[in-house]
């Protein structure tokens, strides 16, 4: 019998390779410009710069009066696409989830921040920590404060146990199918690094291999996910931004 560990690590190596393989990638670069400014609104731009010129040189009232008016019409124009562009981020009109939508709202509420501090500063036994070190203490103890610590030796025994055996029963590839056409392709990878758009587009290929892994953990009471991989992330309330609570990444 194959042990559930080589099974799931050969799913997920394979589905990788699959990936860097067949599935085409670019590097982002980071826009420096305004997102709403197109290319309409930049020709304009431009040639209100050459009215203007035409201007300084010239001193006549004609260019003058031309410039003023592209002068307007710019302005007209970038408060248009400016608020264009935020019903788009607000309403999307062709979105099949509303996540995706979210997503870009929120990364245009976080650009507009002037700076960034790193993390805020952190209540301890009523002191507040503002200092790097002691805030990485702080945070170390509160990742630490949240698991169990096992007592040495046998587990204590309980007894007989007063509720039913539970019935065996068999993982059916049609329940994992629908979980997977239930996930959300615009929510980012977990540890695993396998994209839920991945195993969407391909249900039909991966259902029966995911039933076979699901089956075999039952079985044996194994879990073959990598559950000593677990990022855990600090999130500051939105109350009070001096407290901090644990966020869970987890695979999908």
């Amino acid at each position: 019998m194959q042990n559930v560990n080589d099974m799931w690590l050969h799913f997920k190596t394979t589905c990788l390779d699959l990936i860097n393989r067949h599935i085409p990638t670019k590097l982002s670069k980071v826009r420096r410009g305004l997102p709403w400014v197109n290319q309409n609104l930049k020709r304009a731009i431009r040639r209100r710069d050459r009215a203007w010129s035409k201007w300084k040189k010239s001193h006549s009232q004609t260019a003058h009066s031309r410039y003023l008016g592209l002068k307007q019409y710019v302005q007209r124009s970038f408060r248009a696409a400016y608020w264009n562009y935020i019903n788009d981020l607000i309403c999307p009109p062709n979105e099949d989830g509303k996540s995706q939508g979210q997503k870009r709202f929120w990364s245009y509420i976080k650009s507009l921040k002037q700076d960034y501090s790193g993390v805020s500063s952190l209540k301890h036994d009523g002191k507040l920590v503002t200092d790097t070190i002691g805030k990485a203490e702080v945070l170390n103890n509160q990742f630490q404060s949240v698991f169990t610590r096992d007592p040495d030796g046998d587990p204590p025994d309980k007894g007989p146990s007063p509720h039913p055996q539970m019935a065996s029963f068999q993982i059916g590839v049609a329940g994992i199918t629908k979980l997977i056409k239930g996930l959300n392709v615009h929510k980012a990878a977990g540890p695993d690094q396998i994209n839920g758009r991945l195993l969407k587009e391909c249900c039909d290929a991966c259902s029966p291999i995911l039933q076979l892994i699901f089956q075999r953990s039952l079985e044996t009471g194994l879990r073959g996910f990598a559950p000593n991989k677990l990022l855990i992330l600090p999130t500051a309330r939105i109350q009070n931004k001096c407290e901090c609570r644990l966020t869970l990444m987890n695979s999908l």
